[in-house]
Parts: structure tokens; sequence; C-alpha cells
């Protein structure tokens, strides 16, 4: 299959094309309607007006008798109020008083819902693997059914045939208060009631635990590699991976996958897995300015899924394949709240492992967090201690580096790979290094 180049941008790969025009579109500067893709406003309004203008032809018929039906229902309407009322009036004893103040007696207002009974916590919520709960319950005809969800109305149904119903109430993810109204034909509230549903799924749950080292009774190492704006030492660093024979996680940001697909393909064909690590490295939380984990400015559920889903969504127009479930946040930033809006996108948090960040990343030697490709593999090393510290680790480490002069990383690769092997230590993917013993 020939590779495809965005119109726009004639040095991005892309394989998604305007619904409309059929022109070659890449990520920056596709909309997302209506579950097609478009290169501009303009070619989405002229498949609106397409598809609106194939409704009227296909229910043309119909329309013309609904219309007709419609004018004649405003022309007996308008005949009751003028013409009718004016004659009963005429027919009717003048000393009778108006039959007003006994209706209004006899027939309640209609109760509103802030008169339903309050919440009663009386037990734990009801737990569900699944997102929508069904309530069953028998109505008379002519009964009104309302439902609210999280003090939202989800369905409103006036009863035509007495009967046991059943309504499927969507739930939310985690606790839901379901709230339940029946009113008869007279409008008097005939029975409610309140109950709490908690949606939870196992798959997801997991995937809201972060992941910062694996099982610490076996002999497994997770090599992991971070790859973001530059490619500089990358292609030595799956030289020397190649010729170990060792296949690992990499996280790649969905720049690195626009900038270098030639390397993504290359990471793939070897075996490696590709995890992500959002479209463009930002700052989640606030911690490089006050040391703390609070989101950052513009930072919410729609700008993290985003993040992740733009730069998945790039690695699957260049490569076929979805990335594997795990992602790592840039600058290890996060808190709770974007673990969560992460699982919701199908992403489990993979950090490193306490005293496995090997700073390859700092350039300059006087800085405080500087360290020696010799350093690194000393402490990666001393690791293997009585405290079994170095098993199950993950290690940190970047495809690319601005050091110089023999001082990356990766020239110390080859020898820590061979000692971790003679140790008795597997190197690993993630993926692997999650997995249940066999």
């Amino acid at each position: 299959m020939s590779i495809k180049y965005c119109h726009k941008h004639p040095g991005v790969i892309t394989r998604i094309r305007c619904f409309h025009c059929k022109k070659n579109i890449c990520s920056r500067c596709r909309l997302h309607l209506d579950h097609h893709f478009f290169c501009s406003r303009k070619c989405y309004q002229i498949y609106r007006l397409g598809k609106f203008g194939a409704f009227l032809r296909r229910h043309q018929l119909t329309l013309i008798v609904c219309w007709n039906v419609l004018l004649s229902l405003l022309l007996l309407m308008h005949w009751e109020k003028g013409e009718a009322p004016a004659a009963e009036a005429a027919s009717a004893p003048a000393a009778e008083p108006p039959p007003a103040a006994v209706v209004r007696d006899a027939l309640p207002l209609p109760t509103p819902i802030d008169t339903l009974a309050p919440p009663s916590a009386d037990g734990s919520p009801a737990l569900l693997a699944r997102s929508v709960y069904h309530y069953t319950l028998p109505v008379e005809r002519g009964a009104v059914v309302v439902i609210w969800q999280n003090d939202w109305p989800v369905s409103s149904e006036r009863v035509l045939h007495g009967e046991t119903k059943s309504y499927p109430i969507p739930l939310a993810y985690g606790r839901n208060r379901i709230r339940v109204g029946v009113w008869n034909e007279t409008q008097q509230l005939v029975y409610q009631d309140y109950f709490e549903v908690s949606y939870r799924h196992p798959v997801r749950e997991a995937r809201r635990q972060p992941v910062l080292r694996g099982d610490p009774a076996r002999r497994r190492v997770a090599l992991t590699f971070d790859g973001g704006a530059s490619d500089a030492g990358a292609r030595e660093i799956l030289a020397i991976l190649e010729a170990k024979k060792v296949t690992t996680t990499v996280f790649l940001t969905g720049q690195f996958v626009e900038r270098y697909p030639d390397l993504v393909q290359q990471l793939l064909a070897a075996g490696h897995e590709v995890g992500n690590h959002t479209y463009n490295h930002p700052h989640l939380t606030t911690y490089a300015e006050n040391g703390r984990h609070d989101l950052a400015p513009g930072v919410d559920r729609a700008y993290v899924q985003r993040q992740l889903l733009r730069t998945d969504s790039l690695f699957r127009a260049l490569t076929g394949k979805a990335m594997v479930p795990y992602w790592r946040a840039a600058y290890g930033e996060y808190n709770q709240e974007i673990i969560d809006w992460a699982a919701e996108a199908g992403y489990q948090h993979i950090g490193w492992t306490r005293g496995f960040d090997t700073f390859d990343w700092v350039n300059d030697p006087a800085a405080p967090l500087y360290k020696t490709p010799q350093a690194v593999y000393a402490h990666i090393l001393g690791k293997d201690n009585p405290q079994s510290d170095l098993n199950g680790a993950i290690v940190l480490m970047h495809l690319a580096s601005e050091r110089k002069n023999g001082d990356q990383l990766y020239t110390i690769l080859p020898e820590l790979i061979d000692d971790l092997h003679n140790r008795g230590f597997e190197t690993v993917t993630v993926t692997r290094l999650l997995a249940p013993p066999e």
C-alpha cells in the first residue's frame, strides 16, 4: 500500500481522507464531525445539506401528510377557541357560578420533583460491572413514569397499557443516584423510589492503579525508553537491543511518530512494544512551579484524553496497529484524577521504580542530577542486593540524548544487559513484567 501525505502538510503521513472531497488529511487539519473526518467546515456543511436533501426525498409523502394533519389541527383548535366557547356561553344559565374552583380542588396540581422523599442512607450501593441498570416496575394505564440518574432525567414516559415494564438506565462510571417517580392520571404521586448503584469494571479499575514496579519475587527487569522530540542516539540503542536479542517497551509522543515514521516502523519490526507518551509532552500538573501535583491550567478530562487518543490515531495511521494500553506522563507529572481520565481512554500509567531514573537527559556534568554512564551502571547492579531491590524494577531511559563524546548512556547498555543476564535476570517488556506467573 502506497504512503499518503496530507494535502496541506506534505511532510505528514496519513491514512485518513475527507469524507466529502476525499483529500488526504492529517490530524492537525481534520475535523471529526458526525462520526466522519472532514478537511473543512465547508465540506461538512455540503455533506449535511446532502443528507438533509436525501431525507426530504426519502420521506416526501410522509412530510406532506404530516403537514396536512398539522394544518387541520390548527384550524380545529382555532374553531374550538373562537366559536365553540361562544356558543357554550350563550346556552349556559347566567346565574350559575363557574366551576373553576371545584375543578381546582378536585384535581391536585402536579407534584414537583422536590416533593419526592429524600434519599435514605440504608446500606451500600449495589455494585455492577455493566453500564446499564434495568429497573422493573408494574404500572397502570395512563401513569407517567420519570427516572432521574444523578439528578438528570434519563427517562420520561406516559404508559398506554397497564403492564410490568423494564426501564434501561444508563450508568455513569462510579456512584449513581437513581430516583423514580410515578404519577397517576390525576397527577398524584403514587410511587417513589430512591437507590444507589455503583458501576465498576474490573479492567478499568485495574487501569486506575499506576504501576511503579513488577513482581518483587521474580528476577525480571524492564528497560524502558521514552521518545520525545529528538532521535539523537535512537538508532544506536535499537542496534544494541537487536544485537542482544532484547525487546522492551518504548513510550512515544505523537510528535515523535510524525517526525520519525521510519524509526517507529523499525521498533515494531524488531518486536518492541510501543506505549503512549502524550502528543507533545506537556506539563499536566503544577509540580514544576510549586512542587504540588495540582492540575495545570487548561488540563481537564478532554485535554488529557485528546493527548492520548491523538497519539494513538497517528500510530494507527502509520502502522495499522494500536499502541499497547500503557502510557507514561511527561515529566512523571500526574495525579489520581489524571490517572482516571487516562483509564477512561483505555490506558494504565507506567511509571518507574524509585531509584531507577537514570537522568540520562541531564547534559551538564555540573548539574546535581547528572550521572555518568558508569555511575548509572554501578547503581543499577548495586540494587541486586539481599533486599532484592532490582527484582521487578522498571528502569527509565530515553531514546535521545544531547550528551557528546561517548558520554551517552547507551555506551554501557551492552555490558549492562550482559551482566543482568549473567546474574539470572530477564530483560522484558512491561507486558511480560506484569504478566502473572506461568
